[in-house]
């Protein structure tokens, strides 16, 4: 664990700028603890030493960013030091005397030999070359600049002349008509290859899905599951027990309703209840576990129907697998319910 951390590495360290305000850092601490909790890796001795010492290191620096925060309020200033520094190195300028042996040096520097004189050839004048006598040319043939304008100046005009009878000849509107048709054309042939590309695509998945993981053809009347309405759970699973508000007990098993439809259950092993939640075949999940970002189908396919769902709390045993916007959020084990996530 590093001693006497910076107040700048502590904000890298939980992931903060120095825009960060106190619950931002204690936001951060929550998260990383959660995830370097060493409980999680009971039974790694290597893993269990790591998060132990990273844990350390989390800790250290959510005190230095708390200490910091109680005596100056914010981390704006934090990074400005460092900068200040770094244009202060590059504004440096030796001294004096720092430059005399450069100085030295530069004077004691030989001179380069000068060439004797005497050695010099003396460079042959040249000849004075007499001007070519030219002869008087017929003022006729000279073109002034008033003609050359005027040349110009009718050249602009024929050239805006046909561009005038062009687009009399084939107008504007034409042209954006056909250039949209054509545009129209080239979209329908590509929203129908697209169309094709996702019906193979789906023909090929539930090749490999009946091929390699066949799935359990259930029969919809053997239970019920999210979403589905009083009158469904009252024929699959019976008349309850005992009603409560929006609850339905079965003894030690209870299902939850919101606005009619079910939301949530808590099966017990005495009186378990009949849920299921089939999937669709288009999903294919290759990997044998599933992880933080996961989505619920991925996690119904490798972990099954789960015991008690509260919201967005699934528990299978004493484990529990929590998600938000529909992907997993945090997942955690006990010592009888080993979850299949990494």
């Amino acid at each position: 664990m590093p001693k006497g951390m910076s107040i700048s590495a502590a904000l890298q360290q939980l992931g903060l700028t120095n825009e960060a305000t106190e619950k931002e850092v204690k936001q951060a601490y929550k998260d990383l603890a959660r995830i370097w909790h060493p409980d999680r890796f009971q039974n790694d001795e290597r893993l269990g030493a790591r998060t132990e010492a990273q844990i350390k290191v989390i800790n250290e620096a959510r005190t230095v960013a708390v200490t910091y925060l109680e005596k100056h309020g914010h981390f704006l200033h934090v990074g400005r030091e460092q900068q200040k520094q770094s244009q202060s190195r590059a504004r440096y300028r030796p001294s004096n005397q720092e430059r005399e042996p450069f100085q030295k040096k530069k004077q004691e520097r030989p001179k380069p030999a000068e060439p004797d004189q005497k050695e010099k050839a003396p460079k042959p004048k040249q000849a004075k070359q007499e001007k070519p006598i030219t002869p008087d040319v017929d003022s006729s043939f000279h073109i002034d600049q008033g003609s050359l304008v005027i040349v110009f100046v009718l050249l602009l005009l024929v050239s805006f002349l046909f561009m005038l009878g062009s687009s009399l000849i084939n107008p504007p509107e034409e042209k954006l008509k056909s250039l949209t048709r054509k545009i129209i054309l080239t979209n329908e042939k590509s929203d129908l290859r697209k169309e094709w590309e996702v019906r193979r695509a789906k023909e090929k998945v539930n090749q490999i899905v009946e091929a390699v993981i066949p799935l359990e053809k259930t029969v919809a009347d053997t239970f019920f599951t999210l979403g589905s309405d009083k009158a469904w759970v009252s024929e699959v699973q019976g008349p309850p027990n005992q009603i409560k508000g929006g609850e339905w007990h079965y003894e030690y098993s209870t299902i939850s309703f919101g606005g009619g439809k079910v939301i949530g259950w808590n099966s017990s092993t005495t009186t378990p209840l009949k849920t299921g939640m089939p999937l669709d075949s288009i999903w294919l999940f290759p990997n044998p576990y599933f992880k933080i970002g996961s989505f619920r189908e991925e996690v119904i396919a490798l972990q099954g129907v789960p015991d008690v769902i509260d919201g967005d709390l699934w528990t299978y045993g004493k484990a529990t697998v929590e998600f938000s916007a529909d992907t997993v959020a945090f997942w955690e084990n006990d010592h009888q319910n080993i979850l299949k996530a990494r």
